[in-house]
């Protein structure tokens, strides 16, 4: 499902133990049927300035 949407919107979001947000970017790659790699690339500190511009700049 991840899969079919545009790489742009391959994002998920965690919470962490401290309740801290932590965004992620997902790359998925298949294999074969039996062998699928999944890579998370933490884009925390990206989506977290992001979001402060937008709050800066209405």
């Amino acid at each position: 499902m991840l899969q079919s949407l545009p790489h742009a919107q391959q994002i998920v979001s965690m919470l962490g133990k401290l309740l801290t947000f932590h965004a992620f970017s997902v790359s998925i790659n298949q294999f074969d049927e039996n062998f699928v790699v999944v890579f998370l690339a933490d884009i925390s500190q990206t989506m977290l300035e992001n979001i402060q511009l937008q709050e800066n700049n209405p």
